[in-house]
């Protein structure tokens, strides 16, 4: 094929999807964010791929904010490592959920468990809640 050709093809796979801004949906009181890349016309949940945005803590949340909280500073890999997967299972009374398909717990119950293990750090930083435990740190470096 030609260079013309191959962006004649490539400009119609292009306008069969459009990008625009990502759009929210929520069921059983659980938000979803549709993906970036949307069929043309209106945006179905049954053609789009949608993923949990914020529903329960997880594990590798969990093991951010321990990272964090003991002063190793920003966790930025996308796995917990093995040695610590099964301390971090019994620590914290982690469940496997089937319908998200991951280990959580409550915020509430994790909130509790990090004031017990973590208080002198947690009082340094004036935080008053768990979402402002996480956001730091997920995303304060």
């Amino acid at each position: 094929m030609e260079k013309q050709e191959k962006a004649a093809i490539a400009s119609s796979n292009a306008r069969k999807f459009k990008i625009g801004r990502r759009e929210y949906t929520a069921v059983d009181k659980r938000t979803y964010q549709l993906d970036k890349r949307v069929p043309s016309g209106k945006a179905c949940i049954k053609t789009c791929a949608i993923r949990v945005v914020r529903d329960r803590p997880s594990l590798m949340d969990i093991y951010r904010i321990e990272h964090w909280l003991l002063g190793k500073g920003f966790y930025q890999k996308s796995s917990v490592p093995k040695a610590d997967r099964e301390r971090i299972l019994a620590e914290y009374n982690l469940q496997y959920d089937e319908g998200l398909r991951r280990y959580c717990n409550s915020e509430e119950a994790l909130w509790e468990l990090f004031l017990k293990k973590f208080p002198a750090k947690i009082a340094d930083e004036h935080i008053t809640s768990y979402g402002e435990l996480l956001y730091r740190a997920k995303h304060r470096r």
